[in-house]
């Protein structure tokens, strides 16, 4: 405990101080004026602090924005969302952000190879001036199989099966399709929409997955083509 007898004499100290303070010097008018005196100091440009520019400031929100939605999936009590991360927890979070930039990327690459095959596949309906149909495609695909370059004979071999299927009216083709726009629009006939979605997925996975394919498998795609080249045409409008 504290001794009340120092207690006293330190409280007696102040007072005596007090008396003694020069009130005249310091009395409210002063302490006005040094104020605003500190204020015009502190206005001064060495004491602002700089604004942010419009990316810079675009770029912080952002990464308020990542720190919420962070947040928001984080076990209650894990901190100030990826500043208040542990260890064990900032690794779990790296791991979740890659796995989403992972799954973003395949839904990307999916959307973009669909419009570039179409691109690249107008471009060569064109040959030597001529109009590239199904028979000449599938010739270019035997061509190209017999010299063991695979990768490429299914790419001619998915190109005649489209000319082929729009030659006999079974599907339109356009080059602003995507092959999940041809799917859907054989949807009404199973049997074919089960065909064309076994060749579409084998030549997405073999040209943009660069699955690595040889001759059998080759070959096995090959007989896919034939069997849906071999459906029956549909009767065309009046």
């Amino acid at each position: 405990e504290a001794d009340t007898a120092v207690l006293a004499e330190q409280f007696t100290a102040v007072l005596r101080t007090r008396a003694v303070w020069p009130d005249e010097k310091w009395n409210a008018t002063s302490a006005a004026a040094a104020t605003a005196e500190l204020e015009a100091i502190l206005q001064r440009a060495e004491f602002q602090e700089a604004q942010p520019s419009f990316l810079e400031e675009a770029w912080n929100n952002f990464w308020e924005r990542v720190n919420e939605v962070v947040t928001r999936f984080l076990p209650e009590g894990g901190g100030e969302g990826l500043l208040g991360l542990d260890t064990f927890g900032l690794v779990i979070a790296i791991i979740a952000g890659l796995v989403l930039l992972i799954v973003i990327s395949l839904i990307v690459r999916s959307l973009v190879s669909d419009f570039v095959t179409e691109a690249e596949f107008a471009a060569e309906r064109q040959t030597n001036g001529e109009p590239l149909t199904s028979a000449r495609a599938l010739e270019q695909a035997q061509q190209l199989s017999d010299a063991g370059d695979f990768r490429t004979a299914v790419r001619y071999l998915y190109l005649s099966c489209l000319l082929s299927l729009e030659e006999r009216n079974l599907l339109r083709y356009d080059r602003s399709l995507t092959n999940r726009e041809y799917l859907r629009s054989v949807a009404h006939r199973p049997e074919l929409f089960a065909l064309l979605r076994d060749v579409v997925d084998v030549f997405d996975r073999v040209w943009y997955g660069f699955m690595p394919i040889d001759e059998e498998t080759y070959q096995q795609y090959a007989v896919r083509v034939q069997t849906l080249q071999r459906q029956r045409q549909s009767p065309r409008p009046e």
